[in-house]
């Protein structure tokens, strides 16, 4: 009778076995597909859904950005068709600081700036327009310029005169880019 009760729980470990191998193998593929999805999906090389499909870190280098302010690259990020530049000022407070670059298509710039929040003001001398504002909950400049039928981008930092800086900066890179 201790065999037949042995012969039947090693049945049952077996299918047991032969069950959850499977359900991890599809627990495997799931977890694969899902972070496919999140790794793969929102990496879209569009800025903010209609900006061309470029890297913006390429085609505006960081030690451009970083020499327009008189700082040092510390690190450039791509993502989601937007370049992220950490510049580094040595003993300054703070002594680094990160400015955000946005491509956009060339005729998008009246629809964002009819979309920009806060108390927006004229920029003179960058491009053929560009509109500043301050956006308090982020503690952020953003910097909307227009090149008319060659590009619009956006440019953000908390320094209203670096943010400034890098737009006049990211703006001789953009004018020829593709």
């Amino acid at each position: 009778m201790n065999m037949k009760l042995f012969t039947n729980d090693t049945r049952m470990i077996e299918k047991t076995v032969r069950r959850m191998s499977s359900f991890h193998f599809s627990i495997g593929i799931l977890l694969c597909v899902t972070a496919a999805i999140s790794l793969f999906g929102p990496l879209s090389p569009k800025a903010h859904g209609k900006g061309k499909a470029t890297d913006l870190c390429k085609i505006i280098p960081g030690g451009e950005i970083a020499k327009a302010i008189g700082g040092k690259i510390m690190e450039t990020k791509s993502l989601d068709g937007r370049c992220v530049y950490i510049v580094g000022f040595g003993q300054t407070d703070p002594p680094s600081r990160a400015f955000v670059i946005y491509r956009h298509e060339a005729g998008d710039y009246d629809a964002l700036k009819d979309a920009m929040e806060g108390k927006i003001k004229t920029v003179k001398g960058i491009g053929d327009e560009a509109v500043g504002s301050f956006d308090s909950q982020s503690n952020r400049y953003w910097l909307l310029v227009v090149k008319r039928g060659q590009v619009t981008y956006q440019v953000s930092g908390d320094n209203e005169d670096l943010v400034r800086k890098v737009a006049v900066a990211a703006l001789r890179n953009l004018i020829d880019a593709p």
